[in-house]
C-alpha cells in the first residue's frame, strides 16, 4: 500500500507472495496473511497478485519490470544482478548494493519514480563487485558467521564461486 501511495498511478505493481507462506509445516505460516490482508492488498489501483509458483527469474527477465520491493529478501541481490532497483522496508545484509533503497526512509518513497529503472543508467560491474564483496564481509556467507566449524579456505572457495556465479 505504501508502494501504491507513492508511485505513479499509471505503474502496476505485481505481487508475489513467498511461497513458503502457504505451507502449513513452517515457521512463516505462524504469521500467515489474513483474506482480509489480501483483499485490501487487491484493491488497490493496478496492484495485481501474481501465482507464488512463477520464478523470480521469469519475473526479473520481463523488460517491464522497472523495480522490486521486499522486506529483506534475496530478490534484492537477484534484481541488483539484473541491473534492477529494488526497494527494502527491513534490515538486510543486501543494503549496501548499489540500486538499493531502504523504504523505512520517507525521502526515498517521496523519489520513488525517480528511482526506478527506466531512470537508471545501467549497473557499474566494478561498483557491484566491490560492493559485493563488501557486503559478503560478516554476513551469512562469511567465515566470521557461520555457527559451524569451517576452514577460511573452504569458505574463500565458496565465495569465490559465488561470485563468480554472478559475474556470468
Amino acid at each position: 500500500s505504501l508502494f501504491r501511495e507513492f508511485l505513479d498511478d499509471n505503474i502496476f505493481i505485481i505481487v508475489k507472495e513467498h511461497p513458503k507462506q502457504f505451507m502449513k509445516s513452517t515457521v512463516r505460516n505462524q504469521m500467515h496473511r489474513s483474506i482480509f490482508f489480501y483483499n485490501s492488498i487487491s484493491q488497490l489501483k493496478n496492484v495485481k497478485f501474481v501465482d507464488y509458483s512463477i520464478s523470480s527469474k521469469d519475473i526479473l527477465s520481463h523488460s517491464g519490470i522497472e523495480g522490486v520491493g521486499t522486506i529483506k529478501g534475496n530478490i534484492i541481490l537477484e534484481a541488483a544482478i539484473n541491473d534492477i532497483p529494488a526497494f527494502y522496508f527491513g534490515n538486510t545484509i543486501w543494503k549496501n548494493l548499489d540500486y538499493t533503497y531502504d523504504c523505512r526512509d520517507q525521502k526515498i518513497l517521496q523519489k520513488i519514480n525517480k528511482l526506478l529503472k527506466s531512470n537508471n543508467e545501467q549497473l557499474d560491474k566494478l561498483s557491484f563487485e566491490k560492493n559485493f564483496n563488501n557486503t559478503l564481509k560478516g554476513s551469512f556467507i562469511s567465515s566470521s558467521s557461520i555457527h559451524d566449524v569451517y576452514e577460511e579456505s573452504e569458505q574463500t572457495v565458496f565465495n569465490n564461486f559465488l561470485e563468480n556465479l554472478i559475474n556470468l
